[in-house]
């Protein structure tokens, strides 16, 4: 893995997540639900700059199933949330580098991202009780 994108992406996620806490929205489980759907979307994103329709439509699906899971989530368990954009930092790491046309950098930077964000995230919801 490349050490300056992960530390880039971390860093980020930490200024994320800090500005996040910082103005009180670290609680709104709707703002972490739209950033997951969005961290999920640039592999399609990528993807429709490739020729192939097969990577489209597996990262088409990619994005529709950490979506839905993000929403079930958001309605049963909050708490798992976080745990579902920590997972996508996961998937980067499996996936990310066979994403048709993201950059070398991108599989580190999001992982390191996701990860990190997905943590805060956990730790600004830890003291409330329907976690």
């Amino acid at each position: 893995m490349n050490l300056i994108p992960a530390l880039i992406g971390s860093g980020a996620a930490l200024a994320s997540g800090g500005v996040l806490i910082a103005i009180g929205a670290a609680g709104s489980r709707a703002a972490a639900l739209i950033a997951l759907i969005a961290i999920a979307a640039f592999y399609p994103v990528f993807a429709f700059d490739a020729p192939d329709w097969g990577g489209r439509i597996a990262h088409l699906a990619g994005l529709a199933i950490f979506a839905a899971a993000g929403v079930v989530c958001f309605r049963r368990k909050p708490a798992w949330l976080a745990l579902i954009i920590i997972i996508h930092g996961v998937f980067d790491l499996l996936v990310g580098h066979e994403s048709a046309n993201a950059p070398d950098w991108w599989p580190p930077f999001c992982a390191a991202f996701d990860v990190t964000f997905g943590l805060i995230l956990y730790w600004a919801w830890r003291r409330e009780p329907d976690l």
